[in-house]
């Protein structure tokens, strides 16, 4: 029977047999001698391989909740506001604010525009993709221009802003 008309399952066994043959540079011939042996050890590699897979994927939804919870405390306390004041402004309980920032829940993503809204920050730094505020990126950037450049760079925003009215 060809790798072809095997059924699903059987296709990937073969075509995972064959790739095993050669990754350990014996002949098919001789792994079929050991053909059970094989799969035996190619089923517990792949249940390994599963396992670590399950692993990383909690690690970085860990990673990314506790990225949350630092950022959106952090911005919460520095806009100087308390987990009700913030609650209120949007319509929830303390508690849902508790669990954003805990990590054991995440914002719907209106939800996650508001609060960047209401706390001064991008939505990267909410995430934890960007670890400074978007106000701290502007401080840093423009405390390294020169004085004429910041003239310069100040000249070209107001005629931005006056074009916009």
């Amino acid at each position: 029977m060809s790798v072809i008309e095997m059924p699903c399952s059987q296709k990937v066994k073969s075509a995972l047999y064959l790739t095993f043959c050669n990754a350990i540079a014996f002949s098919e011939e001789y792994i079929g001698l050991y053909r059970n042996e094989v799969f035996r050890i190619m089923h517990d590699i792949l249940h390994f391989v599963g396992i670590i897979k399950d692993k990383l994927q909690r690690v970085v939804h860990i990673a990314k909740n506790v990225c949350m919870m630092i950022n959106l405390k952090a911005a919460r306390q520095k806009a100087g506001l308390k987990q009700k004041d913030l609650a209120d402004q949007l319509n929830l309980s303390p508690k849902t604010i508790s669990n954003y920032e805990a990590g054991t829940r995440d914002p719907d993503l209106n939800t996650l525009i508001k609060l960047a809204h209401i706390l001064n920050v991008t939505i990267d730094y909410l995430v934890g993709l960007e670890q400074k505020t978007l106000v701290e990126q502007i401080q840093e950037r423009v405390g390294d221009l020169q004085r004429e450049e910041l003239i310069d760079f100040l000249n070209e925003y107001i005629e931005v802003i006056a074009k916009l009215k």
